[in-house]
């Protein structure tokens, strides 16, 4: 018979109802605006929509009680101040992860491209910050 580990710790301050719901939504607007534009096949728009910010989901899956912390701080919103703290604390950012993530499955390279591009360390939030 088996007996099911603990259960896994949560991240606090991560809304996975969020999340999911921008998830979806990246994935309807990739495949329609893809769609329109001729970018590629559909499905596979979608598919990079709905997986494009899966670094996150990593991060708050593997670092719960780190990543919750920092989620506390900085709240859930991409902003260069968290993607700087994430790179500095665990050696890379949501984003950058969420690329590493796409390119070491058997998604298109395009799919990751445009968040590799993006700064490893952000400086900051914009005026003022």
């Amino acid at each position: 018979m088996h007996h099911p580990g603990p259960p896994a710790p949560t991240c606090a301050h991560f809304d996975a109802q969020r999340y999911w719901s921008h998830s979806l939504a990246m994935a309807c607007a990739a495949r329609v605006a893809g769609d329109a534009l001729q970018l590629a096949p559909a499905d596979e728009l979608y598919s990079c929509g709905l997986l494009a910010n899966c670094g996150q989901l990593a991060l708050a899956s593997v670092h719960p009680q780190e990543y919750g912390e920092l989620l506390g701080q900085y709240g859930n919103g991409v902003t260069a101040r968290l993607l700087g703290e994430e790179s500095q604390r665990f050696g890379h950012h949501q984003l950058a992860l969420s690329a590493n993530l796409m390119r070491a499955g058997a998604w298109r390279t395009s799919c990751a491209t445009p968040y590799s591009a993006m700064p490893r360390r952000p400086a900051s939030d914009g005026p003022g910050a």
